[in-house]
């Protein structure tokens, strides 16, 4: 995992300060707590289930992200909580090496502020100067908000998986989209 160089200051929508820096592996609480908040929506825009995962495991995850050269962890702070998460990682495959997938969450109350394009930023610049050409995402067809969110950054959706996901009895589509990087400029991280 890349860390970032100190911590990037921005003036939000609304007024408020975020604070966008890496996610490290003591953090791992406030990941989970994150991730349970926004999986417990009823619009379930994240695959996972409130309380399913501890926080020993969410830590051991980060940890082996803190390792990896081609992982960045973004966290965008709004004074002592973590109110957004993003998580890019390459893929593992050698021939899909120039690939990397991405991921972000927003608390509720921090959203339509421009909370995730920030992250979203940064995290294009760092995935162009690292050398990778495509980042993809996934996003269920009922998560309009995020689709909107993708399609603003920049991504295309190229597929669909039909019938993927098993939700509360229910099968569900998967949408895969896509973004390419050539041409990006980075931003220096």
């Amino acid at each position: 995992m890349v860390i970032l160089r100190g911590v990037q200051r921005y003036t939000l929508r609304d007024g408020r300060d975020l604070l966008v820096r890496s996610v490290e592996p003591s953090q791992a609480r406030a990941v989970r707590d994150l991730l349970d908040a926004v999986a417990g929506e009823p619009s379930r825009p994240l695959l996972r289930r409130p309380g399913e995962e501890r926080v020993g495991l969410v830590r051991a995850e980060l940890r082996a992200a803190a390792v990896a050269r081609d992982h960045l962890l973004l966290g965008g702070h709004m004074g002592k909580r973590l109110a957004s998460y993003l998580a890019l990682a390459g893929s593992a495959n050698p021939y899909s090496s120039h690939v990397c997938e991405v991921g972000v969450v927003v608390a509720p109350d921090a959203r339509r502020q421009g909370v995730a394009t920030l992250l979203m930023r940064a995290a294009v610049a760092w995935a162009a100067d690292s050398g990778f050409r495509r980042m993809t995402a996934s996003a269920l067809p009922h998560n309009e908000p995020a689709l909107a969110f993708l399609s603003a950054c920049g991504f295309v959706c190229e597929g669909r998986r039909a019938g993927q996901l098993a939700l509360a009895g229910e099968l569900v589509d998967e949408l895969l989209l896509g973004k390419e990087l050539q041409g990006v400029v980075g931003g220096g991280t």
